[in-house]
């Protein structure tokens, strides 16, 4: 079971949960607890088709650059994991039948992103990261159309926001085979300006906001500023842990106290990891 935990990178799922739940808090919260499990079970469905696809794709280079992944190293064989990722698509797929129409759009569009990076444009500069801060930023618009129909529009300024933070993190995570360190901590520096200037930018900050930038800063110096100690993928997965708290930055005013407790949730689920460290990531992988 260990294996398949490795092979859709479930370390990380906590990141995607908690970017639908503040699409959702944006747009208004109008959830049933049905209907609140739906849409968590889809996102978990289609970041486990993200990060299942990608190793996929990448089985024939990682029996060089990763020999350690489940499929490379036999642990998982391919044709199981075709068979997963089938039956996970399927379920993606599904879910747009009985998702509200509002929500259609966008759901079709985070399948879309995350197939055109994981297939076509994952190493190409620039592109690979946007595209990737694409899939981001449908995620949370998916939660505030399924929650708020119209109301979906609240939810756009953070959708940038986690898009661009995204963006910014995989364009980090594209230095890691060469490492030069010059070069990581310069886009470790563009990683630290989008969370300053982000959300200055699309809308104006309060104390409550500012303070948690100051604390989202702190904890990406702890975590992902590149040494000669730590590995460029660790810390790339360092600044991955970190969007919870954009996330938290958005919905620290909303009025029921549920939503910023859940999503504090999500970004404990991860700090073991964070704490007992991260081998062999691979960190450009992280939906």
């Amino acid at each position: 079971m260990t294996h398949w935990l490795r092979f859709f990178r479930l370390r990380l799922a906590p990141t995607a949960l908690s970017n639908v739940i503040a699409g959702a808090a944006l747009a208004g919260w109008a959830l049933d607890a049905r209907l609140w499990i739906m849409l968590l079970t889809w996102t978990l469905a289609l970041y486990m088709l993200g990060m299942g696809l990608n190793d996929y794709v990448d089985r024939k280079k990682d029996t060089v650059t990763s020999p350690g992944r489940p499929i490379p190293c036999g642990q998982i064989s391919t044709r199981a994991a075709r068979r997963a990722l089938i039956l996970l698509f399927m379920v993606v797929v599904s879910g747009l039948v009985w998702m509200p129409q509002e929500s259609r759009i966008f759901a079709a569009a985070a399948i879309m992103f995350v197939a055109l990076y994981d297939l076509v444009v994952k190493e190409i500069p620039l592109l690979g990261p946007l595209v990737m801060g694409a899939v981001r930023a449908s995620i949370v618009l998916v939660g505030a159309a399924f929650a708020g129909g119209a109301a979906d529009f609240l939810a756009l300024p953070h959708a940038l926001e986690i898009g661009l933070f995204t963006a910014a993190v995989t364009h980090f995570s594209q230095e890691e085979e060469r490492g030069r360190p010059r070069s990581l901590q310069l886009r470790f520096l563009l990683v630290c300006l989008v969370v300053v200037f982000s959300y200055s930018l699309i809308r104006a900050p309060e104390v409550a906001n500012i303070s948690l930038t100051v604390i989202l800063l702190s904890w990406l110096l702890v975590v992902g500023f590149p040494t000669s100690q730590k590995s460029a993928s660790a810390c790339t997965f360092g600044l991955l842990t970190a969007l919870p708290l954009v996330d938290l930055r958005a919905v620290v005013t909303y009025p029921q106290l549920l939503v910023p407790a859940l999503i504090v949730l999500s970004w404990i689920l991860l700090r073991p990891w964070t704490l007992l460290g991260n081998p062999n990531p691979s960190s450009r992988r992280s939906q």
